[in-house]
């Protein structure tokens, strides 16, 4: 929490170094919303707000709320001292009225609700007392949220589901928040709006050298206030939205399966050595587990960096490809294609994928764009009811293609153990992956129960293709 609090002040500064895409360097202009930002609730549409004055932060402790300020009235960092005995004073206060706060609503389960219910229930709440209105300011000014999950892990499939939701009574989903579970592991669960998974990694990859620079830090933190609990007084309208919430949470929470398939056979190098692309190889152990499972291709989607460009977000790299559909066939079993004849379709179908990442990153894609200007059409079907949405849009492919049953990104890092994320259709599959040395660790989640028979089926794809690759060497 600390390093946050140190990289924000560098952020302000002017003073952090550029992302670098090999020699090339990268656009900074998300990390104006890396902290301090959050995602409003509004009816159709949400609005997300940036507030670089902050000089606090929000804990969430045993379901409860605490504004915590981390910064002095001039913007120097508070020492670690303060911040610990703060921690401390929250951790008792909140453990003494867990009982009661257990009785009581946690008005935070509302942000994993439906965005246009939970801007119906935040406006009910604001209106209705001034505290609220006041509480719910300092949760949207806080430069963040941490949450102190009191849960202990028992392995990575468990530290993956605590991550990626836990308890959603003790978590703000409209903002950053950084998670310290029960046994001192951490991690960062990120809003997307603001920000690209590429940006929320400077807080680890960053974490080392900033814990170390104590320059910057407060001599004299004698005049800061102690952290302050959050008051919330709760119309009826209010309880009973909580209330569904809570069920809705629940429901949601227990038919998400998050599995980790820890890959630990090899990495990196050997697939360097073998000169195929370690991102495209995986890709492709995805498409072939996928056919293991199924028996078919379903429409993969792959973020692909474009922060070369001025305000560069991502652009959509699409994993199927004719020369995919081809390895997968070539690799199914009762195929009788050679050991030639697998290695080759593999390596056509690894760059096939590469060159369709090198178009999306110089922005050559297409999905962004076509994505525009349906949205274009659809603001102008609002505005003349006679108009028609385009041909394109309301041809089946065209559906087809933008439901992305495999969702996947690579979020690589030496300085995380684990990455991952949810669905992003009721029967797709999550897949967040590294691959650093000489492991590739892939957090697989679904809705569905899928996750285990997939983490199966990966580990096997990706055995056979080494395989594959071993068994063609002279």
């Amino acid at each position: 929490m600390n390093a946050a609090t140190k990289l924000q002040k560098l952020i302000l500064d002017g003073a952090l170094e550029p992302d670098m895409e090999r020699t090339t360097p990268m656009c900074m202009s998300q990390y104006e919303r890396l902290f301090a930002t959050t995602r409003i609730p509004l009816y159709g549409r949400d609005e997300c707000r940036t507030f670089p004055s902050s000089r606090h932060i929000a804990v969430i402790s045993n379901d409860q709320m605490f504004e915590m300020d981390v910064f002095t009235p001039d913007y120097q960092v508070l020492p670690e001292e303060h911040i610990a005995k703060s921690l401390e004073h929250i951790l008792r206060e909140s453990t003494a009225t867990a009982a009661d706060a257990s009785r009581e609503r946690s008005v935070a389960v509302l942000t994993s609700e439906n965005r246009d219910v939970w801007a119906g229930l935040r406006a009910d709440l604001s209106s209705s007392h001034q505290d609220n209105a006041r509480s719910l300011d300092r949760m949207d000014r806080a430069l963040f949220v941490l949450v102190l999950e009191h849960e202990v892990p028992r392995d990575l499939d468990d530290a993956a589901r605590l991550m990626l939701h836990g308890n959603m009574r003790n978590r703000w989903f409209d903002k950053l928040q950084l998670v310290a579970l029960g046994n001192g592991q951490g991690g960062v669960l990120m809003e997307h709006t603001p920000i690209d998974g590429i940006t929320a990694l400077r807080i680890p990859n960053e974490l080392d050298a900033l814990l170390a620079h104590k320059e910057s830090e407060a001599s004299d933190s004698s005049a800061i206030k102690a952290p302050t609990k959050l008051k919330w007084h709760l119309p009826n309208t209010v309880l009973k939205g909580i209330e569904r919430a809570e069920a809705n949470a629940d429901e949601l929470a227990a038919k998400t399966e998050s599995r980790v398939l820890d890959f630990g056979h090899f990495g990196k190098p050997f697939i360097t050595a073998n000169k195929l692309s370690p991102d495209g190889f995986v890709q492709m152990a995805f498409q072939l587990a996928y056919h293991k499972l199924t028996g078919k291709a379903a429409s993969t989607y792959e973020s692909a960096n474009t922060k070369q460009f001025l305000h560069g977000r991502t652009e959509t790299l699409r994993s199927v490809t004719k020369e995919s559909v081809e390895f997968t066939q070539k690799f199914a079993a009762g195929s009788k294609a050679t050991t030639k004849d697998k290695e080759e379709s593999l390596r056509r179908a690894v760059k096939a994928h590469g060159d369709r990442m090198k178009e999306a990153k110089d922005g050559r894609g297409v999905d962004r764009h076509l994505f525009g200007l349906l949205n274009l059409a659809r603001h102008k079907q609002q505005r003349l009811p006679n108009y028609s949405i385009p041909a394109i849009f309301r041809d089946p492919s065209y559906s087809v293609l933008t439901t992305s049953v495999v969702s996947t990104s690579n979020c690589g890092s030496e300085n995380i153990r684990i990455f991952g994320f949810g669905p992003v259709v009721p029967n797709g599959l999550g897949l967040g992956y590294m691959v650093v040395g000489n492991n590739i660790p892939i957090t697989v989640s679904s809705f569905e129960g899928q996750a285990k028979a997939f983490a199966q089926h990966l580990e096997a794809s990706l055995l056979d293709m080494k395989a594959v690759l071993e068994a063609s060497k002279p």
